[in-house]
């Protein structure tokens, strides 16, 4: 959770910075301080918390891959910070972990496989029933995979599960939820990575993915 607090996270000064999200001056409502990513992290410049709602919004947010690293810490983050955050993981294990770690009641673990569509589509009535009304103020598509090897000689599927997870999940997602962000009047934000940016040698699929 420090990688969405105030000050710094230590051991990321060797990676590559860019600017993900910097919109204050046109879009306050979005997020009031610029989000930096660094390879696989986040880090907030120092200052307030970050916000995604106007004061009138709903609270509610949904959040992809939230087993581990980025999205555990928004998970947790927004949950400390008064949101209602629907954290979606892929197993039971990474669900109660997430419960446990939890101090705000805010948060809620949801089964999902991006590459799922039968639990995608049960996700998708489970929140229209329980927020319909509302909206989602958010979502953050962040669930992604990184395998790599040779291009010359990979197997294709190695690729094809890739891709169904990095480019075909954020869409998928953002369709199926769409509906519930423009009742919200929400933003989607979709984390990206510095490979998409610069690739490296062996992580072909991966920086496609991400380009």
């Amino acid at each position: 959770a420090q990688a969405l607090g105030k000050g710094p996270v230590k051991g990321l000064a060797r990676f590559h910075p860019r600017i993900l999200i910097s919109h204050q001056a046109r879009a306050p409502s979005l997020i009031p301080t610029p989000v930096v990513l660094y390879h696989a992290h986040i880090c907030c410049t120092v200052g307030e918390p970050i916000t995604l709602t106007r004061d009138h919004m709903a609270k509610n947010l949904l959040i992809s891959g939230c087993s581990t690293g980025i999205g555990r810490a928004c998970a947790l983050h927004f949950a400390k910070n008064g949101y209602r955050v629907f954290a979606c993981v892929r197993k039971q294990s990474d669900a109660d972990s997430l419960a446990a770690a939890d101090g705000s009641g805010n948060l809620e673990p949801m089964m999902l496989d991006v590459t799922d569509v039968a639990q995608l589509d049960a996700l998708k009535a489970e929140l229209d029933e329980k927020i319909g009304t509302q909206g989602l103020a958010g979502l953050i598509n962040n669930a992604g995979v990184a395998r790599g090897g040779p291009l010359e000689y990979i197997d294709p599927q190695i690729v094809r599960d890739v891709f169904n997870v990095n480019l075909m999940g954020p869409l998928l997602l953002t369709q199926a939820f769409l509906p519930l962000i423009k009742v919200a009047g929400g933003r989607v934000i979709t984390i990206g990575s510095i490979a998409g940016k610069v690739a490296s040698p062996m992580m072909g699929p991966y920086c496609i993915s991400k380009f």
